[in-house]
């Protein structure tokens, strides 16, 4: 989580519209993408974003290395301010200097594109300073289907089920003290930096 605002009442409205934008943008310029993390899990257990979150997630391909640039400035000139995080750690397939986080912020709202590798088998990717390593079967980011969410399709797992028990075990109950940190499924716990 990111963000400074929790995702209810207007921020949740705002937060719609950034994602519609940022979305579109993506469209755009033919960057893969899916709702990912606490974003999807709120739009598939709720019909909402968790009003406790705040911010959105989205996962990025990064096999589209080259469009992102052109998609961080369509973001700029949409109006958004963009902050780039860069890898800084070599862990196949994630390389030094290739992005790894994508932040698109409107006042205190802010939507994080999460940028992640795929080795074939796996994709991983990296969250914060600490340098954590997650990992999740490819195939719920190669099969992707539109989910409906306020009227409006996104990409997402097709298999949501299984991609949401993959991350967070039991993802039907709510849990609002949850560290991403710690408690994902996905967190790689053999990597040592």
């Amino acid at each position: 989580m990111s963000g400074k605002v929790k995702l209810r009442g207007k921020a949740a409205k705002v937060s719609f519209m950034l994602l519609q934008t940022v979305t579109a943008i993506l469209d755009r310029h033919g960057v893969h993408y899916a709702l990912t993390g606490g974003t999807l899990l709120g739009i598939v257990r709720e019909g909402r974003f968790l009003p406790w979150d705040t911010d959105v997630d989205l996962m990025v391909n990064g096999a589209d290395q080259h469009a992102l640039t052109w998609t961080i400035n369509s973001l700029n000139e949409a109006g958004l301010t963009v902050k780039v995080r860069k890898m800084k750690i070599k862990h196949s397939p994630l390389r030094p200097n290739t992005y790894r986080m994508i932040k698109a912020y409107k006042d205190d709202l802010v939507i994080d594109l999460i940028v992640k590798y795929s080795d074939q088998e796996n994709f991983f990717w990296c969250v914060s300073k600490l340098k954590i390593i997650k990992r999740i079967a490819s195939n719920y980011y190669r099969d992707l289907e539109q989910i409906d969410f306020n009227n409006q399709k996104f990409w997402a797992p097709r298999d949501v089920d299984g991609y949401l028990t993959a991350r967070y075990g039991e993802w039907r109950t709510p849990v609002k003290k949850y560290n991403y940190k710690q408690d994902d499924s996905a967190i790689v716990s053999d990597f040592s930096i």
